[in-house]
């Protein structure tokens, strides 16, 4: 614990408790007793604040509301130039000290690198009026401008008279309506910018040891503040002047500068003799100094709107607990969402998906009740209801043009149309033609500026910089401080930035393998792989499969006959005579029945290795490239056949490809006991020409489903082992020891594991915890279902050369898993095995979710007529 004072103490959690907790609006929290159940969302916070007066005197409880900042600017706040409105992430102050004997100097742009706090007690970064502070280095004061006095060695400590802003230092996040004007300059006069303070949540981030001002005409102590300049903006941390005649006239006047400092006889025969010449010259004026109040205690009350749709007004913080971690599934009142939909599942796909509004959500059934919107056809037209219904929360998402959260900065593109009865609430209508642009012409009108306060169905409350309230549609604002990259995934391409994948691999999943560090190299993209078609795979390899094939045919040349046949390469012949053709394969099997109609066959009767033809639906079949060493290159993939041939387990089946032999096309059935079992997973290999200097490329065939956070929908597959995500040691790709089995082994195992939500980046700290179970069964859920769209999606598009052994998978196991997906129907938690539910066990057993059977049930059906079309009979009682 770091204490206010400073120090750091390592102590047992019996020994402490939690006086306050910071929240902001918009936060999401849980009930401290039931941090497991619904969640809620933070609607308001009121601060209150114990301070401590410089007589000693302590008030207790006062409101934030009556409080200001000491500074003027602080770091967060908002301002606007022009049309641009930004955040000001540092401020640049000049800060005058007084010294004992009367001496004052400017430091020019202080920070703590020059001023340091002289009492180890003081931890406030700010500067304030009153603080005691000393160089932090000896040359500070030396090279300060004197304003007073010059500069003596024995100065070396001296007390904050007056704080001054020197500059801003702005990011500029977004600009309005009207013509686009040049980006302002990052540091910024305080001069040139107005400022946004009732934006900012400044005054609910006091903590203890922090120091504040009074606002202005509050009593505080006895004392009345002063009030700001006309303008309302303060230009330093000091109040405005006032005649020496106003401050005599107060019971208790405001501090002087004279009076920081317990003076000695000859300093208060001097300050005597100014004060007399101050009365003498009615003209000169005193500039009267606030000294801030410490706070001593904080405590927040909160309002909060819970997932049920009920409401806890002014609950204390401390009953709460953030939560810090979401599932797609996870949603709150007045969330904007679309009805969920990929490639794999529209099958009776209306053109376009719902835009609707979630009232409430069952935490515990996951279910979501939606109010629909009515489909619009031009931009003008109303946003109306046109029904309302209970819909399972893995079934929407979260609309990604439409996520505004209390307390977001957005920007107007409607203009503001009273009502009728001219009350004060306000409602935006669509923007007329020509009204783009007029705040423009007016710097000083904010109207198109504002601060996002509530959400209420289907508009939003928004503050706006001229004090305006209004609601406003969705397609009325734009939201500018927030971080757009990212949000939409499955928009990235292949070579998104590793920053957006997820490690799988640990360092001790592949302890088999030597863990020799490798030189980072990089895999080879798209781009950089385009060249001329692999030249010895098409002059020489489809020359030398041909050759081979008539090798029998040329035993039977008559003894003496002569032809000028080239040799072909020896490696490649001994590499093609070891497997035979498609048309081998055939004459020796003495079978022509190959018809899809034929029986049952168990997955053991597929070749898990074998030769295929025809690359043209491969991920990579348009790569062409060069390879720069043919016989290492040539060597070493038929190592890596040999290891496919013999090592592969049962349920990976691998192609490779006559006239390419960088390609490789893999499928793998998901392992009992996960979300993924007995579905269908395809992946498309590519070897580069620097194979096995890089590892191969990977892509998975998603069907536009993200099942698995190492899993895009764009078909990415993240993967240490793959270079597509930071690693170590084994768990990097190795030239000397890794190979193409031990990929595949790690996606079956690895990635297409029992709880793929600790793949995330990060989550793997949840293991274990209440919270992150939580959210493991939920996404089991989820994936299962896109498991079960996967398989339709499939079974509708089956990739190349898989095609019969996806049927006769489906056909074989169908059934069964049928059977399963029923078992869930009445409870079973997914992934668990009936067998292994015991019902004397004491424990008490999970459940499947109301909303993942709402699903379910629509899903088997579906399943079971596709399982019936390949050949499954026995699958009809499920339709």
């Amino acid at each position: 614990i770091v204490w206010n004072d400073g120090e750091e103490e390592t102590v047992d959690l019996s020994e402490v408790r939690l006086v306050d907790r910071v929240l902001d609006r918009g936060e999401l929290v849980a009930l401290v007793g039931d941090p497991l159940g619904q969640f809620g969302v933070v609607q308001s916070v009121e601060l209150l604040a114990d301070l401590r007066l410089r007589n000693g005197e302590v008030m207790k409880s006062v409101s934030s509301s009556k409080l200001r900042q000491v500074c003027p600017f602080m770091q967060g706040d908002y301002v606007v130039r022009g049309n641009w409105i930004g955040r000001v992430d540092e401020v640049e102050e000049n800060v005058t000290v007084l010294f004992e004997d009367g001496a004052k100097c400017k430091v020019f742009r202080a920070d703590n690198y020059t001023l340091v706090p002289a009492e180890a007690a003081e931890w406030s970064c700010d500067y304030y009026v009153g603080m005691r502070v000393r160089p932090a280095k000896s040359v500070v004061f030396k090279t300060a401008r004197w304003l007073r006095g010059g500069w003596k060695s024995s100065r070396d400590e001296g007390t904050v008279c007056r704080v001054d802003v020197a500059a801003l230092l702005v990011y500029w996040m977004g600009v309005g309506v009207g013509p686009v004007t040049p980006t302002p300059a990052d540091y910024q006069d305080v001069k040139d910018v107005i400022h946004l303070p009732h934006f900012s949540h400044s005054r609910e981030h006091w903590r203890i040891g922090d120091y504040t001002l009074p606002l202005k005409d509050v009593t505080v102590g006895g004392e009345v503040a002063p009030k700001e300049s006309n303008d309302g903006r303060e230009v330093s941390s000091t109040a405005v002047s006032t005649s020496s005649d106003a401050v005599s006239s107060n019971p208790e006047p405001s501090l002087a500068e004279e009076a920081l400092h317990e003076s000695s006889p000859l300093q208060r025969k001097r300050s005597l003799s100014r004060r007399c010449t101050v009365r003498r010259k009615a003209k000169r004026k005193l500039v009267p100094l606030e000294i801030p109040v410490r706070v001593t205690r904080t405590e927040r009350l909160v309002d909060v709107l819970w997932q049920d749709g009920s409401k806890s007004a002014r609950i204390p913080a401390t009953s709460l607990v953030p939560v810090l971690y979401l599932n797609d599934s996870d949603f709150w009142p007045e969330t904007y969402v679309i009805e969920r939909g990929a490639e794999a599942e529209m099958d009776d796909d209306k053109g376009y998906r719902r835009v609707g509004i979630v009232k409430t959500i069952d935490a515990t059934q996951r279910t979501a009740r939606v109010k629909w919107f009515k489909r619009v056809t031009s931009p003008d037209e109303a946003c109306e209801f046109e029904a309302e219904e209970t819909v399972s929360v893995y079934d929407i998402l979260e609309h990604v043009d439409y996520r505004y959260n209390i307390g977001d900065i957005v920007i107007r593109l409607t203009p503001q149309v009273p009502k009728a009865d001219d009350s004060t609430e306000k409602v935006e209508q669509p923007q007329a033609p020509g009204d783009e642009g007029k705040h423009a012409n007016d710097p000083t009108d904010l109207s198109w500026v504002g601060s996002i306060l509530g959400l209420e169905d289907g508009y939003i409350m928004v503050e706006w910089g001229s004090g305006d309230v209004t609601k406003v549609g969705p397609h009325g604002i734009f939201v500018v401080d927030r971080n757009e990259s990212g949000d939409d995934e499955s928009s990235s391409d292949d070579d998104d930035d590793d920053a957006d994948s997820w490690e799988t691999v640990d360092s001790n999943s592949l302890s088999d393998f030597e863990s020799t560090p490798v030189p980072a190299e990089q895999p080879v993209t798209r781009e950089e792989t385009q060249g001329g078609l692999l030249t010895f795979v098409l002059s020489s390899m489809s020359r030398l499969i041909s050759t081979i094939m008539g090798l029998r045919a040329k035993k039977v040349v008559a003894v003496g006959e002569q032809e000028d046949i080239e040799e072909p390469d020896e490696l490649v012949c001994e590499m093609l005579l070891a497997r035979k053709s498609p048309a081998d394969r055939h004459f020796d099997q003495n079978t022509n029945d190959h018809s899809t109609e034929c029986s049952v066959r168990p997955l053991t009767e597929f070749k898990s290795f074998d030769m295929v033809k025809d690359a043209s639906d491969h991920h990579f079949a348009d790569v062409k490239n060069e390879v720069p060493n043919q016989r290492k290159w040539l060597k070493r993939v038929n190592q890596e056949w040999d290891i496919l041939q013999k090592d592969l387990p049962d349920t990976i089946f691998v192609l490779m490809y006559e006239d390419r032999m960088d390609l490789l096309r893999a499928a793998i059935v998901g392992a009992t006991g996960t979300p993924y079992h007995d579905g269908f997973f395809v992946f498309d290999l590519y070897l580069p020409p620097d194979y096995p200097n890089v590892p191969p490329m990977v892509h998975y065939h998603s069907g536009g489903l993200r099942m698995n956070p190492n899993l895009y929908e764009n078909g990415k597959v993240c993967l240490s082992l793959l270079n597509t995500w930071s690693g170590r040691g084994s768990e990097l790709w190795n030239p000397g020891t890794s190979n193409i089995l031990q990929v595949l082994v790690s996606i079956q195992g690895l990635v297409l594991n029992a709880k793929p939500y600790f793949n995330e980046a990060g989550y793997d700290n949840q293991t274990g915890t209440g919270e992150g179970e939580k959210n493991s069964i939920a996404y089991n859920e989820n994936t299962f279902l896109l498991s079960c769209k996967t398989i339709l999606y499939l079974l509708r598009n089956p990739p190349m050369h898989f095609e019969e052994l996806l049927k006769s998978h489906f056909r074989y196991r169908g059934f069964k898993f049928l059977s399963l997906c029923r078992a869930y129907l009445g409870g079973l938690p997914v992934g668990r095995n009936p067998a292994d539910s015991s019902e004397g066990s004491p424990e008490k057993q999970e459940e499947s979710s109301a909303g993942f059977q709402l699903i379910l049930r629509k899903l088997v059906p579906k399943l079971a007529a596709a399982f019936v079309k390949i050949g499954a009979t026995e699958c009809r009682e499920f339709e």
